[in-house]
């Protein structure tokens, strides 16, 4: 499983957590309408406490490792065209991604938004508060693993029901005089 797989599956599970809020919901495809959920995507207070969040909860330990990733893989893509060029690419594409370390932080700012979009200033607090209790340092640690084995438990479970469908089926269709 890919890492941005992973990371979608973690921003996807972190989005559904939110989907009780009391604020009206944004759809993933469309941009905030809702002046409340504007209002509160702009504001300071707000936004400090979905970073506090972000950063105590580990969310954004991953955030870290995806400009290194990029570069790695840009370089075997370019070096695959230009194997003579690969010291050189390497050294250029090291140049251009350390001139991009900022983006990361966009990054961070873009997902203290989505915190804001689906969460009240006071059900920030909460949260914080939450994580900064010893059950929430727990749970931040614990998280990851288990959103990645809870996907893989999924995955198997899925594959293994499509498996005894598929059997069942065939014996069915076997029944009807149908061999498939």
């Amino acid at each position: 499983m890919t890492y941005f797989f992973k990371m979608r599956s973690a921003l996807l599970a972190l989005a559904l957590m939110g989907a009780g809020t009391a604020l009206p919901q944004v759809s993933e495809a469309q941009s905030p309408t809702d002046p409340e959920i504007i209002k509160m995507m702009n504001d300071p207070a707000a936004l400090k406490i979905a970073n506090e969040i972000l950063e105590v909860s580990r969310v954004t330990s991953g955030y870290n490792i995806i400009l290194p990733e990029m570069a790695e893989r840009t370089k075997q893509t370019f070096t695959r065209t230009a194997p003579q060029l690969a010291t050189l690419i390497s050294e250029v594409t090291d140049k251009v991604a350390l001139g991009m370390i900022n983006k990361r932080v966009e990054l961070q700012e873009e997902s203290a938004k989505l915190w804001t979009m689906r969460f009240s200033k006071d059900e920030l607090e909460d949260i914080l508060e939450f994580y900064e209790s010893p059950v929430g340092a727990k749970f931040a640690l614990n998280y990851a693993p288990i959103l990645r084995d809870s996907v893989q438990l999924t995955n198997d479970w899925g594959e293994e029901l499509a498996q005894e469908l598929a059997a069942k089926v065939r014996v069915e269709m076997g029944l009807r005089g149908h061999k498939l």
